[in-house]
């Protein structure tokens, strides 16, 4: 019996939705083709335990980049994970593309394309990514027109998440909105701007309650910005069920976020009915959903932001339409059981393409010249003793 191709996949624990797509995208993927081996990273080390965050499958991995270590042990590190003879790695950070370089590991490399933020990596190591994977159409026009490569090398697949019930009925009760933020609790996802947004519904006479899911940097300041008010409530659930438990009888997910892709807590809120109103943070989110199911906004006006809400707040007929075709929307375009399928057909047929050897560029010229083999890294820490004397003489006498 043949051994069945190798599937190597890193996702970074610190990026929720990355991990809450392969989270959806494993469980209902037909991994039987492949022999699965799954990478979990992280950028630091977390307050919880990372073993109990997992998915659940047979081969997994826990690693924790240090941001100040021996960065040639932690490419040795990542080259003993992916182990041997991979058939596909998948990618999305620029430590795990290093590494594959840095070993020059023979296989083919697929690189998510998530958002703004990965498109640097995304032109700068064209050399070693074999193919491209885009869940937003706008990344799929950024790529082909920026790549210098053949336009079948980006693929687009849409996110899947759960589908849900055909119905949810979306009615506000007691006349409060009942709104909910679904993300990472970071300056760029926009979560400092909402008391500024919850002041401007005050000040149009719309009472709103406010549920707050998800942790991060920003958790202790957005508290104590509405320690003031008694409309907001924070949750950080351990378990999907939880998640889905807290969006029941939401009316509006907001998310005024000035980076993403196609948010996964975006998807999950509108397979729960409830409708999106959040910034355009890339061109491709508007044609998507835009008068559809959501409203989208320019980046960066909290005014509109403000109107969006009170338009569905006093157009409840509105409300309601673009709750059904968010859902409908869910169930046509974005299921999991129909997007694995598409995944696992993808992932087969790159599995069939014949390795070919790749003309790396050398590394210490990509990455500078403390990696050539030459260099006297004896020395360092003689070197470093030196300035170290250098620099106290100088704060002393001059």
């Amino acid at each position: 019996m043949a051994n069945k191709p190798k599937l190597v996949i890193f996702t970074n624990f610190y990026v929720g939705g990355v991990f809450s797509f392969f989270k959806n995208l494993l469980l209902s993927l037909d991994t039987s083709a492949f022999d699965v081996s799954i990478i979990y990273t992280y950028n630091e080390q977390p307050s919880f335990e990372l073993n109990k965050h997992t998915i659940g499958l047979h081969n997994e991995h826990i690693y924790v980049y240090k941001k100040y270590g021996n960065v040639k042990k932690q490419y040795s590190d990542l080259k003993n994970l992916i182990g041997n003879n991979p058939s596909i790695i998948i990618v999305s950070c620029s430590e795990e593309l290093e590494a594959i370089h840095y070993y020059n590991i023979n296989a083919r490399v697929i690189y998510f394309c998530y958002d703004d933020f990965y498109l640097a990596n995304a032109y700068k190591y064209q050399f070693l990514i074999d193919h491209y994977l885009v869940q937003n159409p706008a990344y799929f026009e950024i790529l082909n027109e920026n790549l210098q490569v053949s336009s079948n090398k980006v693929t687009y697949i849409p996110y899947g998440v759960s589908a849900t019930a055909n119905t949810i009925t979306n009615t506000i009760k007691d006349n409060c909105m009942e709104i909910v933020w679904l993300a990472r609790m970071h300056e760029l996802k926009g979560i400092n701007e909402i008391p500024a947004i919850n002041n401007l519904l005050l000040q149009k006479s719309i009472k709103v309650n406010w549920t707050m899911i998800g942790g991060g940097p920003e958790l202790l300041n957005i508290k104590e910005a509405v320690s003031q008010n008694n409309n907001f409530t924070f949750y950080q659930p351990s378990t999907d069920e939880g998640v889905k438990n807290l969006l029941q009888n939401k009316n509006i997910f907001i998310l005024p976020s000035y980076l993403d892709g196609l948010p996964v807590a975006m998807l999950e809120c509108m397979s729960a009915g409830v409708v999106p109103v959040t910034y355009e943070f890339n061109k491709g989110i508007k044609k998507l959903f835009n008068n559809i199911c959501a409203t989208i906004v320019n980046l960066g006006d909290q005014q509109a932001l403000a109107n969006a809400i009170s338009t569905y707040y006093f157009n409840e007929t509105l409300l309601l339409k673009h709750s059904q075709a968010a859902i409908n929307v869910i169930n046509v375009d974005y299921n999991i059981a129909n997007q694995a399928v598409k995944y696992n057909l993808f992932l087969s047929q790159q599995s069939l393409i014949s390795l070919s050897n790749k003309a790396l560029p050398s590394f210490w010229k990509l990455h500078g010249i403390k990696f050539h083999k030459l260099y006297p890294y004896f020395l360092l820490n003689y070197i470093r003793v030196i300035k170290n004397y250098l620099r106290i003489i100088k704060n002393k006498y001059y």
